[in-house]
């Protein structure tokens, strides 16, 4: 390095680092949409360090960008716009939605709704107060959205509101999603217009049934009290029903409601088909099946259209792409591996992609060349590669080419692919790349200087090994602790998850950004991530392997992850923590107590310690219910190990969480105290599960680290 040049920004990393948002390489273009008529990219991305999104275009035939729209100053949120923030784990400010239509754009910006039309400026819409969830009708006219408890519609050309739905209020909700829709299930919303404009499909919920949880507000000047209708594991979930109502009058319609006699269960997905029917997935209240209707508008109707079965569970599939001929691109899990599949309208259905590997994402359908776009994990679990495969069948082709994780837009004609691709190298750079003109390759956006050379930091290692059932390949990643002297053992933090529907060991920018990480091994720590079986993007038998017995496989894993390190990367047995969040808070917990000869110490954050106290819809798909599997609970609550911990362990948790309670902390306390084992507590009162604000992240991260270096 040139003595006269600054040092690398990450050389000496510190707790001002580590809370600081965006970091490098996380200013990135995203929801990026093409224009209608194919001629311009649309996404939102942030000016420099910024944490306020704005609305870009760029131009494809003249190859620039511009900004299309800023956000006005920020202002407050609704206490239901903050909890809709939280379901989304939305972190950005300023526009954090949008939608476009001819010469029309619709932007979401707190509380109201925002219109751009033409070269005009960005003018907040009149009367439009406590508007959230719009969505900008295809005419580019009309606006939807949910106001209170009830669902409206706006003319945009004489400026006039209209109720399509009446009679929300207290536990009767319309067009809102709830909340084990929004955390669990994928599905953030609840209504759902035609697209010509004549039928508004909308969900009615009714929490009466579900018991009120109270929060209590007190990090403030004022208290106050929040009450959450939170649906715990066996016990009573809302009643819902589907409404129809006629979006072209004048009046506000009474509603009819939808006829199918569904047992107990969820709403999964909810599409409108080209010929005017609305298709909804039923996913039975037990996961272990779905069940894709086909509703009659006119008069609420249905009839089955097919069904699908798993085991132990079915995960939901992403949706349907509907063909010109009446047939349906689709992805399913029936072999175990999620791929796609063509049913025909004769209900005969071909494989379009097969194989140990899981396809993540169906993008586009190109009908007029035949031919579908998709992201799988075919070169490695560790990988994202975008693939296109013949309508027909066939073998896949691979699109991108780079390793690393790519994140994929594909343009309504087939044109144009947006590739934003990213590994532990460099962060995330977007081109646009002629998918008929292979050698037209653009630059969309790039984060100059995001890479690991340019920041001083050393991307980890991606390491394989055993599980602890000595056949199942496991994926971790090792940072290694700088300037270890040769022989020297190093003490070792374990950084967990290891719960379902998440996977943290991939070759992408995230991985080496992990700050945290990062600064534990500039102290001298050997730090290591482990994906443990039952985690995601492996397939149902290697997810399945914790059904009904959490704390059990992952526990397991983890344990041979550790001793995986002391024969091959000399990791001191003596000297071993770990930390996480959220199941890797309550995987902190039950790895120091089922293996207290293991972990010395450990920091879990807003861990659940019984998952009686956990919802519905994530609970019971893992484990079945509370009375379906006594012994699978028991055995999955901390509170039953408490007596094995011997290590030192700091638990961290917000006061206002709603999704995982502080009641689980709580609890936890009171144990500790009976078993009269010392502990160390970080209460953040007003921090819900994803903590937010750089006064907070920095304060956790300090204490995070002080206690694993004074203790580990």
């Amino acid at each position: 390095m040139d003595p006269k040049s600054p040092a690398p920004r990450y050389q000496d990393i510190t707790f001002d680092h580590i809370a600081q948002f965006p970091k490098p390489g996380f200013v990135v273009p995203t929801q990026i949409q093409f224009a209608p008529d194919g001629q311009s990219v649309s996404y939102l991305l942030p000016q420099e360090d910024s944490p306020a999104l704005q609305l870009w275009v760029y131009d494809l035939t003249r190859g620039e960008s511009r900004i299309e729209a800023a956000p006005p100053s920020p202002g407050q949120y609704s206490l239901e716009e903050e909890l809709q923030r939280e379901r989304a784990r939305m972190m950005w400010e300023g526009f954090t939605g949008y939608q476009h239509v001819g010469d029309t754009w619709l932007l979401r910006h707190q509380g109201a709704l925002w219109i751009k039309r033409g070269a005009g400026p960005v003018t907040r819409v009149e009367g439009s107060d406590g508007a959230r969830d719009p969505e900008l009708l295809p005419d580019g006219h009309r606006v939807v959205f949910v106001r209170g408890s009830d669902v409206e519609l706006l003319d945009l050309d004489t400026g006039t509101y209209r109720p399509l739905t009446t009679g929300g209020g207290g536990a009767i909700t319309h067009g809102v999603a709830e909340f084990a829709a929004e955390e669990e299930l994928g599905r953030h919303h609840g209504y759902w217009p035609r697209p010509d404009g004549a039928w508004l499909a909308f969900e009615e919920v009714d929490s009466s049934e579900v018991p009120l949880y109270p929060i209590t507000h007190q990090g403030g000047d004022e208290v106050w009290l929040e009450q959450v209708a939170y649906p715990f594991a066996g016990r009573a979930n809302v009643r819902w029903r589907l409404g129809l109502v006629r979006m072209d009058g004048d009046s506000t319609p009474a509603p009819h409601w939808v006829e199918v006699d569904w047992p107990d269960g969820y709403i999964g997905r909810v599409q409108w088909t080209p010929a005017g029917e609305l298709a909804v997935l039923f996913l039975a209240r037990d996961n272990r099946s779905f069940e894709w209707w086909r509703i009659d508008p006119a008069t609420g109707q249905g009839q089955l259209w097919w069904r699908e079965s798993g085991d132990p569970w079915v995960n939901l599939p992403h949706g349907l792409v509907f063909l010109d001929d009446g047939g349906v691109v689709y992805d399913s899990e029936e072999t175990g591996f999620r791929h796609l599949y063509h049913r025909a309208p004769d209900g005969q259905v071909t494989a379009l992609t097969s194989g140990s590997f899981v396809v993540t994402e169906l993008h586009r359908v190109d009908e007029a060349r035949r031919v579908v776009y998709c992201t799988a994990t075919e070169a490695s679990p560790t990988e994202r590669q975008v693939y296109r495969v013949s309508l027909d069948g066939g073998e896949m082709e691979r699109v991108t080419t780079e390793a690393g994780i790519h994140v994929a837009v594909v343009s309504p004609d087939g044109r144009w692919l947006v590739d934003q691709v990213s590994t532990r190298q460099h962060g995330p750079q977007t081109h646009l790349v002629n998918l008929q003109q292979p050698g037209d390759r653009r630059l969309l956006h790039q984060d100059v200087g995001a890479t690991a050379a340019a920041l001083g930091l050393t991307p980890p290692e991606l390491v394989t090994l055993k599980a602890a059932d000595g056949e199942t390949t496991l994926y971790g990643a090792v940072y290694h602790p700088k300037d270890r002297p040769a022989g020297q053992k190093a003490p070792v933090v374990v950084s967990v998850y290891g719960g379902t529907h998440a996977q943290t060991v991939t070759d992408s920018w995230m991985l080496t950004m992990d700050l945290q990480a990062q600064y534990l091994a500039q102290h001298g720590y050997l730090v290591f991530k482990l994906d443990n079986r039952g985690m995601y993007n492996r397939g149902s038998r290697f997810e399945g392997a914790l059904h009904r017995r959490f704390a059990t496989v992952e526990v397991a894993d983890q344990v041979a992850g550790v001793r995986w390190l002391v024969e091959h990367h000399g990791a001191d047995p003596e000297r071993v923590g770990v930390t996480g969040w959220s199941y890797g808070g309550y995987m902190t917990l039950m790895l120091m107590m089922q293996a207290p000869d293991v972990y010395r110490a450990g920091v879990a954050g807003a861990p659940v310690t019984d998952f009686r106290g956990y919802d519905t819809a994530y609970t019971e798909r893992y484990m079945d219910t509370p009375q379906d599997n006594p012994d699978g609970y028991r055995h999955a609550t901390v509170m039953e190990h408490v007596a094995h911990l011997q290590g030192d362990v700091l638990i961290v948790h917000g006061m206002i969480d709603e999704n995982v309670h502080f009641r689980h902390t709580a609890r936890l306390i009171e144990a500790l105290i009976a078993a009269d084992k010392d502990f160390d507590l970080v209460a953040l009162p007003s921090s819900r599960h994803s903590a937010r604000g750089e006064a907070v992240n920095r304060y956790r991260a300090r204490r995070t680290l002080e206690y694993l270096t004074q203790h580990v």
